[in-house]
């Protein structure tokens, strides 16, 4: 409600009297003025409300700014334990690849001495079963010599002992084989044999 102060009759009757303002306004221009007013104050109040909307607006710009950094410097930091992984891992892998290129490579020397040891195995297998045949061929010669020889000697013996007689020497005895045929031994053998003969004159 609008009070509308009264002059007093020294103001009425003064050559400086001003009226007041209220009564130097319609009341038209009261009711804009009032209502100016209710704008002012619903503009401060909006502009208390923006400054505490600006003002949280910024704690929270702040706080995810910290929390952006906080993850980035995160980032960072796993970016780097994953880079050192992936070069120990990369690192770790050549050496894989260099052992395996060794081990194939001492596989293939070894499997390439293998098969020498095994050709030369095999060589000496073969000359010792060569050798062995021989000594065995060698002795069944020999046997059958010594047969010869003996049957030989039998015949001689009956010959000497049925008194056909015979000369001084060594012209009495008559071998049925050659008494250098057959093997080494068994020449050894047969030259044993004439010398026996030559020595008892048979």
């Amino acid at each position: 409600m609008l009070h509308v102060a009264q002059p007093n009759a020294q103001m009425y009757f003064s050559g400086d009297y001003q009226a007041p303002l209220f009564e130097r306004v319609s009341h038209d221009d009261v009711a804009e003025l009032h209502a100016c007013h209710a704008q002012l104050t619903e503009l401060e109040a909006r502009c208390g409300d923006l400054e505490r909307i600006n003002v949280d607006l910024e704690l929270r710009l702040e706080r995810q700014a910290k929390e952006r950094m906080t993850v980035d410097r995160e980032i960072a930091e796993s970016n780097q334990a994953w880079e050192a992984r992936l070069l120990a891992a990369a690192t770790e892998a050549a050496e894989a690849r260099s052992k395996l290129e060794n081990e194939v490579r001492l596989g293939d020397i070894a499997r390439d001495k293998l098969r020498r040891t095994e050709r030369e195995l095999h060589r000496i297998l073969q000359k010792k079963y060569d050798i062995v045949r021989t000594a065995k061929l060698e002795e069944r010669n020999a046997a059958k010599d010594r047969t010869r020889i003996a049957a030989d000697l039998a015949r001689q013996a009956e010959m000497l002992n049925g008194g056909t007689g015979g000369g001084s020497g060594s012209g009495g005895v008559k071998f049925t084989t050659n008494p250098l045929g057959g093997g080494p031994v068994a020449v050894r053998e047969r030259r044993v044999v004439n010398s026996l003969s030559d020595f008892f004159c048979l």
